[in-house]
């Protein structure tokens, strides 16, 4: 008996070109899942791992001091990502003039900063913008925040944000930005997605300057190196003296705006000159001034661009170089 088989039941089966094509894409976006979920993994083993060595060195301090009345030496420890600093020798004292140990990533760009600071025995991390001591926001950093989050936002402005200024309440997110200028401080909070803050109410302008008022501090060198603090809010003038809010907002009703002396009214001297105005939340005061004339926590207007007005040089001194940026969290 014979058996006879068609051409294409003898032929050997294998992949079409179409279902190759499929195979090597289907390959090619799991590689594309796969590869930065394990180098995320990988430089959030290599943080956690200096975040537990930093914990060690703080406690071996500790003991010493509690055992020997001395702080001593901590154990020295090799990290591949990382070098501990502390003036090049292992003294619990940190460094001369400042008390910090730090671990210090050679990759700064992708793996967060540690510090001990002996002086108060505070451990706190600094990476892109953030810092503080909530190490889960610092993990959670390295492989980075939603598109757009507030987190995200910091973390790609970060030249531009005064770091470790991330604050929260209610619906807002707040965030110290750079500005020289009231102009210059609202460009750099439109870059987090938010403006220049508006202090709704009474509650607000408070929590603000609690946030700040010491971040903010310097020594003004007209007033005996006296501590000086203030930033840029929202608020400004136009060459008509019509006050405006950079985000359109309002204040809440009843809520008295905390002008100091003389502040809420247009004042000519800025406008005749073609300089708009801009205001500032006044949280220290050296001169006195402030506390006899409306008082600290008070909103105190300055040009909008007050180093063109006055003629300063960009190594002269002036005090208020920060705006608060106010971004809406609440959708």
């Amino acid at each position: 008996m014979f058996l006879f088989f068609s051409k294409n039941e003898v032929q050997e089966k294998g992949f079409s070109l179409l279902e190759l094509v499929v195979v090597v894409s289907v390959l090619s976006i799991l590689s594309s899942l796969a590869v930065p979920t394990f180098n995320c993994i990988q430089r959030k083993s290599k943080a956690t791992v200096a975040l537990a060595t930093m914990r060690q060195i703080q406690k071996e301090c500790e003991v010493n001091l509690s055992d020997k009345g001395i702080r001593g030496n901590y154990s020295l420890r090799n990290l591949k990502s990382y070098q501990i600093q502390s003036d090049g020798s292992n003294g619990c004292t940190g460094s001369s003039g400042t008390g910090l140990i730090s671990a210090i990533p050679y990759d700064a760009n992708t793996l967060p900063k540690f510090i001990l600071n002996t002086n108060n025995n505070s451990l706190t991390y600094s990476f892109k913008g953030l810092a503080g001591t909530d190490f889960r926001i610092c993990l959670k950093a390295i492989c980075g925040y939603p598109d757009n989050s507030i987190e995200d936002m910091i973390m790609k402005n970060s030249d531009v944000v005064f770091e470790g200024s991330l604050v929260k309440k209610d619906c807002s997110a707040y965030a110290l930005v750079k500005g020289s200028s009231w102009t210059e401080a609202n460009e750099n909070a439109k870059k987090l997605g938010g403006f220049l803050t508006t202090p709704n109410n009474l509650n607000e302008n408070q929590f603000l300057n609690e946030a700040y008022a010491d971040k903010l501090s310097v020594p003004d060198p007209n007033w005996g190196n006296g501590p000086r603090a203030g930033a840029w809010i929202g608020l400004s003038s136009d060459s008509e003296g019509n006050f405006n809010w950079a985000n359109g907002d309002e204040l809440d009703e009843g809520y008295e705006s905390p002008y100091g002396a003389g502040q809420d009214s247009w004042i000519g001297e800025y406008h005749q000159s073609g300089q708009a105005g801009g205001f500032h939340l006044l949280m220290k005061d050296p001169s006195g001034h402030a506390q006899l004339h409306g008082g600290l926590n008070g909103w105190w207007q300055e040009p909008i661009n007050p180093k063109e007005y006055y003629g300063l040089g960009d190594n002269d001194y002036w005090a208020y170089n920060y705006g608060i940026a106010e971004v809406s969290t609440c959708d």
